[in-house]
């Protein structure tokens, strides 16, 4: 459940009528109905010690709180007890409890805030429901739970309704510029401090992802780039009999024409010949929408999964040729709930972006000192989105290797060990986008050799990263495609730093594909601030991308 998507509020006096409905995504009839089953429940069973036990807002207790099925376990509902108000939150049976619990919580503390006092009855809320109810509806729309900002948001939409109290606010923020103005703007640093505004947060659906995972680069350049140095490979160990991994020959190139001691010059003639600067050929679309998907599991068990989509220039090049850049995102004809729910929460960055002439509708701003690479617009999705596009496992397992040496010297030294990594990935047939390939990296410790067999062949080993890679074409990765990757290393250390650097070996695979999305956004946009946005070729790409680990 999504905080402001398929759940229901109920306010329900005591052995009495209901005080207060709000659905979001659920039908009105069948949460009152929710409702109304269980408070026929609890009058039906409530024993009168439960009046002895019930707690105040701030508490929390399993005897205040409940958590039924109704309506033939369609619906699940979690109730709190709250003097004589009773408090109902509906969701659908899958829905996660402690969601539902977390919300009946802070229904309490802000129904505690607006009566001023914890011995709540109907008669209070009735007094204050117009700000009952905005606080309520704004507490569940804004996709988090913040007492502080419903509050705020309710009693502004409260004064703006008033003359009257629209006229006493601009006087009380009158008076109060002047206070901060006499005190040296103190009190303005005190309360922005203490109040924490909604719109400085940018972590509403979104995890804390180890460093491994936020590295990966998302976007994908549409212009041509220089041809980069293949890695290096150890000339001594990749000699070694039975190894598939190829050697690279531009490392004695590169060797070769690096200057020798005490010559301290480069050659002229070929820093003349250098290619045309790229600022001047790029001829794609100034913004990009890229959408990432992100998991990290450990053996095969997700640690945290979650989707992100983020609309960003296509390069620095781009931002610098192009002017302000009208652009909206377009969702598909029937979209899923969570991807509307996505779209409404979606964060544009004020510092790089104005509000378009349309509604739903912005201005990339080129003049701002917004990086290119920082998301002008962002959004994000939880895990139990529709398919996954990647799942992938990494096994690990070592064996001894016996020296023959003489008998003192195995005392005295360890046995090598040989560790053996395998990556099993999956592409579900459900997931119907075409890819452009796969990239698996395998990071090893240090302390591990070169890679002794690989299977399938043709993988990259880098000897400076001890990263194996594997790429993998689109007639390889197709939907529904599973496959193995397979690698083994030698640890001369011992059997001990293998059982030790197993749990540091990481596999990080990345799925991408262009011309469109997860979700089905599109990225439409114009180049001209007269003109219409539309969707171009090459503005919408999607990555998958996975963290595995050993399960030890």
């Amino acid at each position: 459940m999504v905080f402001g998507s398929d759940v229901g509020v109920v306010l329900r006096a005591r052995r009495g009528r209901n005080i207060l409905v709000q659905s979001h995504g659920l039908d009105v009839k069948a949460v009152t109905q929710a409702a109304n089953e269980v408070a026929a429940v609890l009058e039906g069973d409530m024993p009168s010690s439960i009046e002895l036990l019930d707690l105040g807002a701030g508490m929390q207790s399993s005897l205040a709180c409940g958590h039924l099925r109704v309506l033939g376990n369609r619906y699940a509902v979690v109730y709190r007890l709250l003097h004589q108000v009773l408090v109902v939150v509906v969701s659908r049976a899958h829905a996660n409890v402690f969601s539902s619990l977390n919300l009946v919580a802070a229904i309490s503390r802000l129904l505690v805030a607006e009566a001023k006092s914890i011995e709540l009855t109907p008669e209070r809320l009735l007094k204050k429901y117009a700000q009952v109810y905005l606080s309520v509806d704004a507490l569940v729309n804004r996709g988090r739970l913040d007492l502080v900002g419903a509050l705020m948001e309710a009693n502004n939409a409260l004064e703006g309704l008033s003359p009257d109290a629209l006229k006493a606010r601009k006087a009380r923020q009158a008076a109060e510029r002047q206070q901060a103005a006499a005190a040296g703007g103190r009190q303005i640093r005190q309360i922005g401090r203490r109040v924490p505004l909604p719109h400085h947060d940018h972590r509403r659906f979104a995890f804390l992802a180890p460093p491994e995972l936020t590295s990966l680069q998302v976007n994908m350049p549409v212009y041509q780039l220089p041809e980069l140095p293949q890695p290096d490979r150890p000339p001594a160990q990749a000699s070694a009999p039975g190894l598939t991994v190829p050697l690279l020959e531009e490392q004695k190139a590169e060797e070769e024409e690096k200057p020798k001691e005490g010559e301290a010059w480069t050659n002229f003639d070929q820093q003349q010949q250098q290619q045309p600067s790229p600022l001047l050929q790029y001829q794609g679309p100034p913004l990009l929408l890229c959408e990432a998907w992100q998991v990290e599991v450990a053996g095969s068990r997700v640690l945290r999964a979650g989707l992100v989509g983020a609309v960003r220039w296509a390069a620095p090049e781009a931002k610098a040729l192009a002017g302000s850049t009208p652009f909206k995102l377009q969702a598909p004809e029937a979209p899923h709930p969570l991807v509307a729910a996505a779209l409404k929460c979606a964060l544009a960055s004020e510092r790089g972006t104005r509000h378009g002439a349309e509604l739903g509708s912005f201005l990339a701003d080129t003049l701002s000192p917004l990086p290119a690479a920082a998301a002008l617009l962002q959004y994000s999705l939880p895990a139990h989105f529709g398919v996954q596009p990647l799942m992938a496992r990494l096994s690990a397992g070592w064996v001894e290797q016996p020296r023959k040496h003489k008998q003192q010297q195995q005392q005295q030294q360890g046995a090598a060990a040989v560790v053996l990594l395998s990556v099993q990935y999956h592409i579900p047939r459900e997931f119907q986008l075409a890819a452009a390939g796969l990239t698996v990296d395998l990071a090893v410790p240090q302390g591990f050799e070169a890679p002794r067999r690989v299977e399938p062949q043709g993988a990259t080993w880098s000897a400076s990263q001890s990263l194996l890679r594997w790429q993998l074409g689109p007639a390889a990765v197709p939907p529904g495609a599973a496959g193995s990757l397979v690698a083994a290393f030698r640890v001369k250390a011992g059997s001990e730093a293998a059982a030790a650097g197993i749990r540091a070996c990481r596999a990080m695979l990345a799925l991408r594909g262009e011309g469109a999305t997860i979700t089905g956004v599109q990225l439409a946009q114009s180049r001209v601030v007269s003109t219409p946005a539309a969707v171009e070729p090459g503005s919408n790409s999607w990555g998958a991308f996975v963290l595995a680990r050993p399960a030890c």
